[in-house]
């Protein structure tokens, strides 16, 4: 059982009443077939890993305590808890329709898919732009509409920079500035969408992502959507809230005792 599989199933098993909607192993199979709590867990793993780098911190470091303060931070378990109760939300039909997605072929497709997507790869996207025929286009641009990808992810960055300013001054944002904001990150983000879905579906054939665009299409796959990038602004808010001490507890100690 890998590191990551292990911190899930202790999250669960340690927040079962919690959790009462959906069954602990219901969780742990969102877990292991589906690519939401996946994708959380890569970026816990890449937060540990740009410490590093960040603060210029030993990878040799022997100091035990200070590695388990940066892992305390990196995996806030605040975070985690608040983005695994938004998997609560879920109803048990939408869930139902959800894992019988993902245990289909094409399915199984898309979660390699996303998982294997990186922000590097955006630089091959003209080329493959070029490849593809204007309905398959078409269709990936609908699935992103069917799934209101943009809306969403310009919600999550708006929480973000929000939170981050009440945490370094403790004031707000006014509703001015946000608005402004939005409508300036809508435009950067609608490209960088399209884009990311031409280098994630860039192996899909037509006839597959009319299935994928009948999916997006069901209630199950917009309120998965929606609880993944809900779950992700409740768990930055936690993370830099209530985690954030951590940074101050290991950042003066010695990378070796």
């Amino acid at each position: 059982m890998n590191g990551l599989k292990k911190i899930v199933i202790i999250l669960i098993i340690t927040n079962t009443v919690s959790f009462a909607n959906l069954s602990k192993e219901q969780l742990l199979e969102y877990y292991n077939i589906a690519w939401g709590i996946k994708i959380f867990k890569q970026i816990e793993e890449e937060r540990y890993n740009n410490l590093f780098i960040e603060l210029n911190i030993d990878r040799n470091i022997t100091n035990l305590k200070k590695i388990e303060k940066m892992k305390e931070f990196a995996y806030c378990k605040d975070a985690s808890n608040a983005f695994l109760k938004e998997i609560r939300k879920i109803t048990n039909e939408e869930y139902s329709d959800i894992i019988s997605f993902y245990q289909s072929d094409i399915g199984k497709k898309v979660v390699q898919a996303y998982l294997k997507y990186t922000n590097s790869k955006i630089g091959t996207i003209y080329q493959k732009e070029k490849e593809f025929s204007k309905k398959k286009y078409l269709l990936i641009e609908s699935i992103s509409k069917e799934l209101n990808i943009v809306e969403l992810k310009v919600q999550y960055e708006v929480r973000r920079i929000m939170v981050q300013k009440f945490y370094e001054t403790q004031q707000d944002y006014s509703d001015k500035y946000l608005q402004e904001y939005a409508s300036k990150l809508r435009i950067q983000i609608k490209e960088h969408e399209r884009q990311q879905k031409i280098i994630i579906f860039q192996n899909f054939t037509i006839p597959e992502l009319e299935i994928v665009l009948e999916y997006a299409k069901t209630k199950a796959a917009k309120r998965e959507m929606k609880t993944f990038f809900h779950g992700m602004g409740k768990a930055y808010s936690k993370q830099v809230l209530l985690c954030s001490f951590f940074l101050e507890n290991f950042i003066q100690m010695p990378n070796h005792e």
